[in-house]
């Protein structure tokens, strides 16, 4: 994997409120991993915050979205997510679509390097679009979902759960917000790759390393050692599938 770390963001703008530096890194390693022109997609797009960032991040790649806009407020949101691509000079290489059936007509119907759920954040809706998450993504992509366990969102975890107890994805990696799936072959490899490439980044602090307490837990206890017995210096295996 491309261990390169410098990251290009939206500063303060007001579409890149929901997106969280590490899971751009992450995602960055992801889409650069290979040679081959990156492709990711999007379910669930919003103000296009998250696709903004992967556009300006993996200069080769292009990005698909599938968002119906529904509501009275769709058609306004709608505007809102291309005027900021606009304003980003990226409009050329996104392209969105209402609807999984939609992109499966389309040329640019896969496969996909990476897969972000982020649409109907019911357990039907989430269910429907790993399994057609599946069916998109390139043999050794990732599919990442998003809340996977969010208080107020039960049914996405939920989905999850069902999805990889049904097929071959299981988790190798997860962030404050999101989970990252991929197939049972290439789950030690991309875990690894991970790990190693964002032991080379200066921009996500690591804590925790073997055999030490991690500081933000320091606070928990005047003698963080003691209290945490035995799990304070247990060697960390990273050996759950999922």
């Amino acid at each position: 994997m491309n261990s390169e770390t410098e990251l290009f963001t939206m500063g303060e703008h007001l579409a890149s409120r929901y997106v969280d530096l590490k899971d751009l890194l992450v995602t960055q390693i992801l889409m650069n991993k290979s040679d081959r022109d990156p492709r990711f997609l999007e379910v669930g797009v919003l103000f296009g915050g998250y696709a903004i960032h992967v556009l300006l991040n993996s200069p080769n790649s292009t990005v698909v979205g599938i968002d119906p806009f529904p509501g009275s407020e769709g058609p306004e949101i709608r505007n809102l997510m291309i005027g900021n691509l606009e304003q980003f000079g990226l409009q050329s290489r996104f392209r969105v679509f209402d609807t999984w059936d939609e992109l499966e007509g389309s040329p640019e119907r896969g496969p996909f390097t990476v897969i972000h759920i982020d649409g109907e954040h019911s357990e039907t809706g989430t269910l429907n679009d790993l399994r057609a998450a599946a069916n998109a993504i390139s043999p050794d992509g990732v599919i990442v979902v998003d809340d996977w366990h969010h208080p107020m969102f039960p049914g996405v975890g939920s989905a999850m759960h069902q999805f990889m107890a049904e097929g071959d994805f299981r988790m190798f990696a997860i962030t404050d917000r999101k989970a990252y799936l991929c197939r049972s072959e290439f789950h030690q490899e991309l875990q690894r790759d991970l790990v190693y490439a964002l032991s080379q980044t200066d921009i996500v602090e690591w804590w925790w390393e073997h055999g030490k307490v991690p500081k933000e837990r320091e606070r928990f206890a005047t003698n963080p050692d003691e209290e945490l017995g035995h799990v304070a210096g247990y060697s960390i295996t990273n050996s759950v599938l999922g």
